[in-house]
């Protein structure tokens, strides 16, 4: 009996250490192939690759399956050298993809980087010009993009502020998106009425004191993103159609600069 019990122990010991082996899914091979995951607002979350000698940026679902192929644009003098913040809702509301492009060239005694803002159809929406370092935080309810340049002998730096739409969607801890913490202010969020519904559900809502801003994002119970609002102080309710919804039961918080405020579940019939 005791050989037996050994054995068992030592089958499930292996049978633990083979499913803990790390195994390779997928390899990109494009040339400054930097990728990464992105979570959209509305687009669920995708890989990213950029190949900056065919000038393009892949965008892939999570099996690997290709999703969008971006043309960069051609700039003369310049090459693609990486790109950051690519997002649906973040420079506009249109839930078509946006990325900031840097490029940049060898010419003179040190590379000069150039920037613009792109849309998944290859146009240039706005140029940053020279700027090469990036940052966005939210302010006051509000997103920020926080812009460096450096130029010059000797070099002088400058630093520009832009106003950004729209917010980067925030993932889970240590996941992907922008990091959410949970438990903070005061911050309040109804059951919707009626639940279960089977239509049009209202949910009242309140943000605590210096937030002026948030976003009501529902969820299934995969985690997938199924509905996103932008609300703040002008209200304090938000009606929800669900007909286009299967029915199931749903999860949808509050959060606001990234912070988790509140979390309540829905039911539709």
């Amino acid at each position: 009996m005791r050989k037996l019990v050994i054995a068992t122990i030592i089958v499930m010991l292996l049978g633990s250490s083979v499913r803990s082996q790390v195994a390779l899914e997928h390899t990109f091979s494009y040339m400054r192939a930097f990728a990464y995951p992105i979570l959209f607002s509305s687009n669920g979350t995708k890989f990213s690759s950029m190949d900056s000698n065919a000038r393009t940026l892949r965008l892939y679902n999570t099996d690997y399956s290709s999703w969008k192929v971006i043309n960069l644009p051609s700039i003369s003098g310049y090459k693609p050298n990486n790109v950051m913040f690519i997002s649906d809702n973040l420079f506009n509301s249109d839930n078509n993809v946006e990325a900031l492009l840097i490029l940049s060239t060898t010419t003179g005694a040190r590379p000069y980087y150039r920037s613009v803002l792109i849309d998944e159809f290859g146009a240039i929406l706005y140029d940053f010009d020279s700027s090469f370092f990036y940052n966005i935080y939210t302010v006051d309810g509000r997103t920020k993009l926080m812009a460096s340049s450096g130029f010059g002998n000797p070099i002088s730096y400058h630093s520009k502020v832009y106003a950004l739409p729209g917010f980067m969607p925030c993932g889970g801890c240590g996941g992907v998106g922008v990091p959410k913490y949970s438990g903070e202010g005061n911050a309040e969020i109804s059951s919707p009425t009626p639940n279960p519904n089977s239509g049009l559900t209202t949910i009242n809502y309140s943000l605590p004191n210096g937030y002026n801003s948030g976003v009501i994002t529902l969820f299934d119970l995969s985690g997938a993103i199924m509905k996103v609002y932008q609300v703040d102080r002008t209200s304090n309710e938000l009606q929800i159609n669900t007909t286009d919804l299967p029915s199931g039961m749903y999860y949808y918080n509050l959060t606001s600069n990234c912070v988790e405020l509140a979390t309540k579940k829905m039911v539709k019939l």
